[in-house]
């Protein structure tokens, strides 16, 4: 909606604002078309005034509450600043800082808000002045009616999202698992795996994770030990909400061989080649044990044999 604002002045020009209201500094003096209304009839003392709205709701609005009968607003039609309620005039802008302050400035012509209606007439009955309640809020009432609203239910529903303890944890999850998980509940922890199955074949575990005490998470893609990085959903380690365990059913369903980090990968063949020198070192020795025993008794009998 536009508003037009006219102030007496000498000179003729025409600016736009980025609302779309047209500020108007006109060289003849705008008479108030309220009745009884003469504050702005002297030519050297600058009123605002404003001029009809454009769209026919709030124009018939206003003509219902100027209460002037048969009349008909022409073109060049206004009222004055002070029929207008102090919550509907706009006398300031408002501007956030990159620092997060607000920096307000003092306008050059006032405004008007969106649902500005004239309701005060000194010079009339005064039932024509009253002010009564408006079913329709102004719009930063329902912003802030919205952000509260928004704000409490958020909090709520984060509140719900918390797994406290470990031992709250069993009495949910059953509900957010599909068919294809199993679990095993254990006093310390509860290990949730998914099963590999072909033809012919021995089952084998695809991807499988554990839930400890402490909320924690070890991961395994068959038998590589998932670091953070390949978990990074949960950012960090701790599966201490729901929406992440959410996450972590999510990110398993199609788990593959390729979603796994390099790092991983690297870190698993090298304990896979630990274990294997490992063992070939236990064997080894194991050999050379018997080899000395064999030795042993060979030279044990040989020396029976002296005697």
């Amino acid at each position: 909606m536009d508003f037009a604002l006219m102030s007496g002045s000498l000179s003729a020009n025409v600016c736009s604002a980025k609302s779309g209201i047209e500020f108007l500094n006109i060289k003849m003096v705008k008479k108030c078309c309220v009745p009884c209304c003469r504050s702005n009839y002297d030519p050297t003392v600058y009123i605002s005034c404003f001029q009809f709205p454009k769209e026919e709701d709030r124009r018939n609005l206003w003509l219902k509450k100027i209460n002037q009968k048969d009349y008909s607003p022409s073109k060049n039609a206004v009222v004055r600043i002070k029929h207008f309620r102090e919550k509907f005039v706009i006398t300031e802008h408002h501007a956030v800082r990159d620092d997060g302050s607000v920096l307000t400035v003092k306008r050059i012509y006032p405004n008007l808000t969106l649902y500005a209606y004239p309701s005060i007439f000194p010079n009339q009955p005064a039932y024509l002045s009253s002010d009564p309640v408006s079913k329709e809020k102004l719009p930063s009432e329902r912003r802030n009616e919205i952000l509260n609203w928004d704000g409490k239910k958020f909090t709520d529903w984060c509140l719900k999202d918390i797994i406290k303890t470990f031992d709250d944890f069993p009495k949910e999850f059953p509900t957010k698992l599909t068919k294809e998980w199993l679990f095993i509940v254990q006093e310390d922890d509860v290990l949730f795996y998914k099963l590999n199955i072909c033809n012919g074949q021995a089952p084998r575990i695809k991807v499988s994770f554990a839930v400890d005490r402490n909320l924690s998470v070890s991961a395994w893609h068959g038998e590589i030990a998932l670091s953070n990085k390949s978990l990074h959903i949960l950012q960090g380690n701790k599966c201490d909400r729901w929406t992440k365990f959410d996450c972590l059913l999510s990110t398993f369903e199609n788990y593959e061989e390729k979603n796994v980090c390099i790092e991983d990968k690297f870190n698993y063949t090298l304990n896979f080649l630990q274990v294997v020198r490992k063992r070939k070192e236990k064997e080894e020795k194991l050999r050379i044990d018997e080899r000395v025993l064999c030795f042993y008794e060979k030279g044990q009998g040989a020396i029976d044999i002296l005697h």
